[in-house]
């Protein structure tokens, strides 16, 4: 069967797995490797064959091979010579901009070096866990890393700093790129309701990592809703037991079956509307 490009993407599972069928796909349109399986964004021909055309997309290959020097070495991102010695900048800065998480197999020297680290978290905010301790303190080469979306899995924040987990703008850039980085924000952000809200309107889920203060906050919780309906099971005891309040969210989802996060005395209090 073949697929054209990303097309991918609407294909069953059984298809996306397929490598066949993905092989086809990529040599139409590379970036659908995004789409294919987690197994086959760990095949090493089929990674080749999409960044061939475009080597942009192996930030949808696996972290193994977004690092592997062979596979580096086919888009001249290192120079064979230079693999095991010290690596100009020059070819540094060129490798790091097609793939951020080159900067694993750099040297000590580069994971310290803010220009280097810079152009890394740019290209991949994920690179922010091979840097210097120092730079993971460092403001500026954390909001850049925090403002990248890469896989769902995947929060730059929490290789920031302590310090800056607690820093407010950065958390709010964080958590506008990804709601669900609010996990890794300090206990005190979380129970900011200005970056909870924030959180909250990108991923409704992201309600689970809300200090209990906000879990109860109607307003918080409803922009949760909004987001994601099923994010009502993260609320709070208090809002989960209001009648009233169960009753708004399931009016204004139009979906009965929340009533499963209401506690069990609203259950049965509200069994006999619902049929």
């Amino acid at each position: 069967m073949k697929i054209k490009g990303k097309l991918l993407e609407y294909v069953s599972k059984e298809f996306q797995n397929d490598k066949e069928v993905v092989l086809e796909a990529i040599k139409s349109n590379a970036y659908a490797l995004q789409y294919a399986s987690k197994r086959l964004q760990n095949d090493k021909e089929v990674v080749l064959e999409a960044i061939k055309s475009n080597p942009y997309v192996l930030q949808f290959a696996s972290s193994e091979l977004q690092k592997d020097k062979n596979v580096l070495k086919t888009q001249n991102l290192f120079l064979p010579k230079d693999l095991d010695n010290p690596i100009e900048r020059e070819i540094v800065l060129k490798a790091l901009k097609l793939n951020g998480l080159a900067l694993e197999i750099t040297t000590e020297e580069f994971k310290a070096d803010k220009e280097i680290v810079l152009q890394a978290v740019k290209s991949n905010g994920y690179a922010l866990q091979f840097a210097s301790k120092e730079l993971q303190n460092n403001k500026e080469v954390v909001l850049e890393a925090v403002k990248y979306y890469g896989y769902p899995l995947r929060y730059a924040l929490r290789y920031a700093s302590k310090e800056l987990q607690n820093d407010k703008e950065v958390v709010l850039q964080a958590v506008k790129s990804n709601g669900n980085a609010l996990q890794f924000a300090s206990k005190e952000l979380q129970n900011n309701k200005e970056v909870v809200l924030e959180a909250v309107k990108d991923y409704g889920y992201a309600l689970q990592f809300a200090s209990k203060e906000l879990q109860k906050d109607k307003e918080v919780v409803l922009e949760a809703i909004k987001s994601h309906e099923y994010a009502l099971q993260f609320t709070s005891k208090e809002l989960q037991n209001d009648k009233s309040f169960i009753l708004e969210v399931i009016n204004l989802t139009g979906k009965d079956d929340l009533i499963q996060y209401a506690s069990t005395k609203v259950r049965y209090m509200m069994v006999d509307k619902l049929k």
